[in-house]
């Protein structure tokens, strides 16, 4: 696998790091995944387009809808972070050479805090320095060898042309920061045809109308409220079997509890939406509370930068907590010209 990467960059196992170094090019980020992970071919694909050194964990840590306990996620943590400082890159804050891990193979999505026993994302979890600050944000990848190249070639080629954000949040000022107004102005700019359904408009009517339409969305913001099966889409809630079809790949940030705490569980909100096509995901493992998530404006304002997707659904300077990152973490929004 090491090879093929190498290969891609016109060079050796043995001389790769030389031959970025010649180049003038510093890895963004390090790849991480098992030999004989079923993900690991989209492990290849990222560590060689990105230019990213690929390594390897092969330990079992558990499945994808499992949870970690303190003593495994004290042992995963201590081995991510062995691996990227062995890397020789500078990394331990965000800004220098190594700012993201791509996770690319099977893993719990959650772990037992030793700190307090609270459920905390893997995703959020990792990265980060013995006192807590952030040195990468982490993304993730996993399942079939189909899936998990669809996701990495998704990322890697795929403009953004069209957006739906669907914002079931009444008009109060307890909602007021994460509503989408101040962001239409920004993809206005961008040329971006976009769908903006607000309260009061959102309901379970408008819900079945756009779903039994052609989903041809690139780009989808949802904010609902609800459990890990069903999600408030304005004057009641739709289920896991009213998520639909996508005609199109999509990338899809959920502000909502509990969508992704068993996201390989197709009847749950994340895994339906990714086993119906979406190659990148933004949602919580737990009850996270709505500041838990970045509110849109600021991701949406952060896209446009050229800011990657699960970048700027981070917030940067924060203590662990339970939204969960899925996708190659330096895929970019790419607005139309």
């Amino acid at each position: 696998m090491r090879k093929a990467v190498a290969t891609a960059w016109e060079a050796e196992t043995e001389t790769l790091s030389q031959t970025w170094e010649n180049l003038g090019w510093k890895p963004p980020g390090v790849v991480i995944t098992s030999s004989n992970d079923s993900a690991s071919v989209a492990a290849v694909a990222l560590a060689a387009d990105r230019g990213q050194p690929l390594l390897f964990l092969d330990e079992y840590f558990g499945g994808v809808n499992q949870t970690l306990n303190p003593e495994s996620w004290q042992q995963l943590n201590q081995q991510v972070n062995e691996l990227v400082h062995n890397t020789g890159y500078e990394y331990q804050t965000l800004g220098d050479t190594i700012d993201t891990i791509t996770l690319a193979r099977s893993l719990p999505v959650k772990y037992q805090s030793p700190e307090d026993g609270n459920l905390l994302a893997v995703t959020d979890g990792l990265g980060r320095n013995e006192d807590g600050s952030r040195y990468a944000i982490a993304g993730w990848i996993y399942g079939t060898p189909e899936r998990a190249v669809y996701q990495a070639m998704s990322a890697i080629f795929l403009p953004t042309e069209t957006a739906l954000l669907y914002d079931s949040y009444p008009k109060t000022e307890s909602w007021k920061e994460y509503h989408f107004q101040e962001a239409l102005s920004i993809l206005e700019r961008k040329d971006l045809k976009f769908k903006h359904i607000e309260h009061p408009s959102a309901s379970q009517e408008t819900w079945q109308e756009i779903t039994n339409q052609s989903w041809d969305y690139d780009l989808t913001f949802i904010n609902s409220r609800g459990g890990k099966a069903k999600f408030a889409v304005g004057n009641g809630d739709a289920s896991v079997k009213e998520i639909p079809e996508l005609n199109i790949p999509m990338t899809m940030h959920m502000i909502h509890s509990f969508s992704a705490t068993t996201p390989d569980d197709i009847n749950t909100i994340a895994g339906r939406w990714l086993n119906n096509g979406v190659y990148a995901y933004v949602g919580a493992v737990d009850e996270p509370y709505v500041s838990g998530f970045v509110p849109p404006k600021y991701v949406i304002s952060q896209l446009a930068l050229n800011v990657p997707f699960l970048v700027a659904s981070r917030y940067s300077n924060s203590p662990t907590w339970k939204v969960t990152t899925i996708g190659d973490p330096l895929m970019v929004i790419q607005f139309s010209p």
